[in-house]
Parts: structure tokens; sequence; C-alpha cells
């Protein structure tokens, strides 16, 4: 490879410097022909854009210039530098306007486009390709790039969620891709049109795609258009109700995917596999698969966050290196002039100093800028630790309860059971999702807009007691409510508020002895809602009590049975506390149990007074 790219530069300057025919029709042949899509020939663009430059002047030829121009952009483009290679093509376009090519203005439209997809700027993107689709006469445009233009502007289409008009733009350019044959292009297209038509669940057209595109896959070894084909046609199948094909084309899937060794694709196979058995109410293999692609997707977030770790810590040796290297070169520079100094005397000296007082005070703030960042590592390190200390905890709630739920099943359960397990199930993973996505929620200050509505007081209560229904009876623990406020409701974040709750009661189980009670208490008190959970269990002593609150202490008391604690469901319930505008306290001594009081005020103290 590296040999063929040192033959086509040699060749190339023999080309453009030696050829005494230099001609257009040349430049033109050349400019045809370049692989421009190949990021290995980055560094031979530069060389072609000066040679492309000394033809224009030569020739006294426009397009030879403009093309210089394109080159210079591909170079930056292939360098990861967008920013800078945007001003290239946009001279390019400017070029091609002036000699009046349609077709180069369409590659100018087209580089302009990549950029700005890349970097997610789909509303500079989107008129660049509209100049040219709502063209009322289209026979002059270059076809296959109009294809592509139509086919990136379903993709924006889809990303507004307009989904109408990608489905329009998607079938155009199916129908340009089809006349002139572009199997290659045909292929992307259809995998693109084929997974929008399953999010508008029709599936019948969606399966045909498919089913056209396998046809032609099976013959090649592009795996990964392979795997997005599986998925989709799964995703109609499911649609349809053929589950037992469903199942084996996502298990194909599978295996694929663990072939290409993508976590990503086997993770998002997995959550399709789960789904398709909860829609044919097999909940035992779904909940099976769930737990399995979670487990892969918080897998995903740890790498992910080690990465950039990682790239933050590569920023700062670079950065190391850089403040290393002019350290060096600020020292021979200082002993070069205090060399010199012996020649011109004092004055001299004074110059010399003057300069190596400054090295040395730039050289501080780097070294201060330097600690900054090593903190800045040591502080995104923790608090990736805690992100998933938090995910693994909040998220084994939801979990136990529908383990548990499920565990209830047997040979002998009545309808009733079932639809009673099955309510359950739903609602506990339905709150489990709402978890996840506020999952990053618990520091102050994060949650922007606490949505505020009257949370009926009776239903939150026969919520909680159904929801720890079933842990409460594997350890025979009576769960008794008691409402005793006048209040039929409170001015709250209901989701918040059960969430707290959710983690107190969890806690007086976890904390209970066998066949014992634990106590859901409401009240009233000095213009104050007083939510109280009691349990008998094995209580808190005077030390634990005053660290009770803090993020991940290690209390001497441990759960009676087989739960486990990390320390911070408490410290969670205190940041809702604060943030609904209450208070969270404890009366507690060891082996007498425990009692909490969440207390909130009757009127929202956050809407003030007027």
């Amino acid at each position: 490879m590296k040999y063929n790219y040192l033959i086509i530069i040699f060749l190339g300057l023999i080309y453009f410097e030696a050829s005494a025919q230099l001609t257009t029709s040349r430049v033109d042949e050349w400019i045809l022909s370049w692989p421009y899509t190949d990021a290995e020939k980055k560094d031979s663009m530069l060389v072609w854009s000066n040679q492309l430059l000394e033809a224009s002047k030569t020739l006294n030829y426009p397009r030879a210039e403009a093309y210089a121009l394109r080159f210079k952009g591909l170079y930056h483009d292939y360098d990861n530098n967008p920013s800078e290679a945007i001003k290239y093509y946009f001279e390019f376009l400017k070029k091609t306007k002036v000699y009046e090519n349609v077709s180069d203005q369409m590659s100018a439209t087209s580089d302009l486009v990549y950029i700005y997809m890349l970097t997610n700027q789909l509303d500079k993107a989107k008129p660049l390709l509209l100049s040219f689709t709502t063209l009322a006469d289209k026979s002059a445009l270059d076809q296959k790039k109009l294809s592509s233009f139509y086919n990136n502007l379903g993709i924006i289409y889809r990303k507004e969620d307009k989904k109408d008009s990608a489905i329009l733009a998607y079938q155009a350019s199916l129908t340009i891709k089809e006349k002139l044959k572009d199997e290659k292009g045909l292929i992307n297209l259809r995998i693109n049109l084929s997974s929008l038509l399953v999010n508008q669940q029709k599936y019948t057209e969606a399966l045909k795609l498919t089913e056209q595109n396998l046809q032609y896959l099976q013959k090649k070894e592009n795996k990964t258009d392979l795997w997005y084909n599986l998925v989709n046609k799964a995703g109609s199948l499911d649609g349809l109700k053929r589950y037992d094909e469903c199942i084996f084309y996502l298990n194909e899937a599978l295996a694929l995917a663990q072939s290409l060794k993508s976590e990503t694709f086997e993770q998002q196979t997995i959550e399709q596999i789960s789904g398709t058995y909860a829609n044919q109410k097999q909940f035992v293999k779904a909940y099976e698969y769930l737990r399995k692609s979670n487990d892969l997707k918080a897998q995903l977030i740890n790498k992910q966050t080690n990465e950039k770790i990682a790239e933050l810590q590569e920023q700062h040796n670079a950065e190391e290196r850089e403040r290393q290297n002019q350290l060096l070169n600020s020292q021979l520079e200082a002993q070069k002039n205090k060399q010199a100094a012996y020649g011109i005397g004092l004055a001299a000296l004074l110059i010399v100093a003057g300069v190596s007082l400054t090295a040395y005070l730039k050289n501080l703030r780097k070294n201060k800028l330097i600690i900054a960042q090593n903190q800045k590592l040591n502080e995104l390190n923790t608090k990736k630790n805690q992100l998933m200390a938090i995910v693994s905890h909040d998220l084994s709630s939801p979990f136990t309860a529908i383990r548990m739920w499920a565990n209830t099943l047997n040979e002998n359960s009545k309808n009733t059971d079932l639809t009673e397990v099955k309510e359950m199930i739903l609602k506990i993973s339905t709150f489990g999702l709402s978890t996840i996505q506020k999952i990053l929620t618990i520091d102050k200050g994060e949650i922007d807009v606490l949505n505020l509505q009257d949370v009926d007081i009776a239903d939150l209560l026969k919520n909680l007691h159904e929801r720890f229904k079933a842990e409460a009876e594997q350890k025979n623990i009576t769960l008794k409510i008691r409402a005793l406020q006048e209040k039929e409701t409170i001015l709250s974040d209901k989701n918040l508020l059960e969430r707290a709750l959710q983690n107190l009661v969890s806690n007086a189980i976890k904390f209970s002895h066998a066949d014992s009670e634990v106590y859901i208490s409401t009240y009233q008190h000095h213009q104050e809602m007083i939510f109280e959970v009691k349990d008998f269990g094995v209580g808190i002593s005077e030390h634990d009590q005053s660290r009770l609150f803090e993020r991940y202490n290690e209390l001497s008391t441990k759960p009676t049975g087989v739960e486990t604690s990390n320390g911070l469901g408490l410290s969670i319930v205190k940041r809702i506390a604060e943030e609904l505008g209450g208070t969270i306290s404890v009366q507690s001594s060891l082996g007498a149990g425990s009692t909490f009081y969440l207390k909130l005020k009757d009127s929202a103290p956050w809407l003030g007074n007027g």
C-alpha cells in the first residue's frame, strides 16, 4: 500500500510537471478519476492541490483552481479539522458558481453537507440539499448525487421526527438508485427506509425491503449491513406477530454481532429479543434478556466513561510534554543568552534576566494549569464511580421486586393472580425506566424543574403497599397503612416523593426481623404533612445516626436477610427531601427498631406568597 502511494505521487508529478501536452481535458480526466473517499491518500492531497494550482495558472483554467481548493478541504477533513475544511469547501462552491458547472456545485454541496451532518448542524445542511431537490427541472442534475441528496434529506427529516417527509425523501432516492442499478447504494437506502417503516408500523413494506437486501447480502461479506437488515427484518416480523420467525432472525443477528465483536450491536439485539418475548407474554424470558441487555448497557456506559478519561489523560500528557519541551528550549535559550552576555556586558545580563523571569512565570502558570487538570481528572473518575454506584442502587430495587412477583407464580396460579402479577411487573418496570431517565438528578441543583401536581395520598399509599407486598411476604412481614390526615392530596413532585418513600420502605423491610410489622403512616402537624415509616428491626446506634444520611456510609448494622446495602438510599432521600422543601429525620436505638419522618409543607414554599 505504501509503495503504491509513492508511485501515484511520482507518476502524478511526472504527469503535471514533465508533460509537454498538459491540457484542460487531461486535467478533467484526472479530476474525474481521483479516489476522493480514500483517507489514506490524505497527505498526497496537498501535493495535488499545489499541482492543480500551477495547472490553473498555466492553462488559465478556473476548474483546476476550484479543485485545488477542494483538495485542501479534503486534507483538513481527513485530518479531523472540520472548521478548516468548511472554509475551503465554501471557496470551492463559490468558484464552481463562477464557471457554472452544476455537477461540481453538487460536489461542493455534498462536501459541505457531509461536514454539517457529521457535526450535527442539520439546520445548515438542510437548505443546501433543498436548493437542488426542490428544483422544478432536475433532468440536468447528476442523478447519483441527487439520489444521495434525497437520502441525506431523509436522515435529517427523521431526526426532526418528520417521518412522512423522511419516507418521501427515501423513496425518491430509492427510485433514482433503482434506475441507475446502484446496488451498493440501494442496500444502504433500504436499511434506512425499512427501519423507518418499522417505526411507522408499516411492517409488510419494511419486510419486502429487508428481503430484497438479504438476497444480495448473503452473497457478500458485509457483515455490518447484514446485521442491520436482520434486526430490521425481525422488527417487521414482530409487528406482524410472526414471533417464532422473529426470534430466529434475532438469534442470527446476535451471533453476527458477537462475530463482529460489537458490544453495541449485541446489546441492541438482546434488548430487541426481550421486547419480542414481552409481546408474546413470555415474561420470564423477557426479564432474563432485559437483565442481560441492562448489564451490557452498564458495561458500555462504563467503557465510554473510561475512554473519555483516557482521552483527557492523553491530552494532559501531551500538554505536559509540550511544557517540558518549552522548558528545555527556555533553558537552552537562557544558556545561549548567558554565553552572549559575557561579550556585551551588564546590559545583556539584564535582558537575559528579564527573559528568564518571564519564562519562569510562564512555566509557573502552566504548572498550575497542569495541577488543575490533574484534579479535574480525579474528580471525573470519582464522579464516574459514584454514578455507577447510584445506577446499581436505584435499579436493584425494581429488579428485585420484579423477580419476587415472578416467583409468586406457580402452576396453580389463577387468572386473577396472573393479571395482578402482570400489572405489578409492568408498573415496576415503568418506574425503573423512569428512574434511569432521572438517574442524573441526584445531586442538589441538578433538578431543573419540579413536576408539581396534586398527589393523591391514598393512591400513593396503595401503590407503596402493592409495590412491596411481595418483598415483605418473603420475610413474613406485615405491611400496615395508616392515613390519619384530613387532606386528601399534597402539592408535590409525585415521582420524587414516591422514590423517597420507596427507599424508606425498602430499608425498613431490609432491616426488619422476619414475622414482624412495618407501619407506613401519614398525618398533619404544625402545617406539615408527615410521612412516617416505622419498623421493629435491628435499630441504629447513636454513632451511626450522626452520619446516617451521608453518601456511602458504612453502618455497623446489617440487613437481616440476604439483602445488600451500599449506603446510598438515605442520602438520596435526604437530597429529594431538600428539593421538595422538606426534611428527613430518624428516631432509633439498637434492638428497638427505627422510625423515619419525611416532613413536607402543606403549601409548597417554592411557590412564594403572592
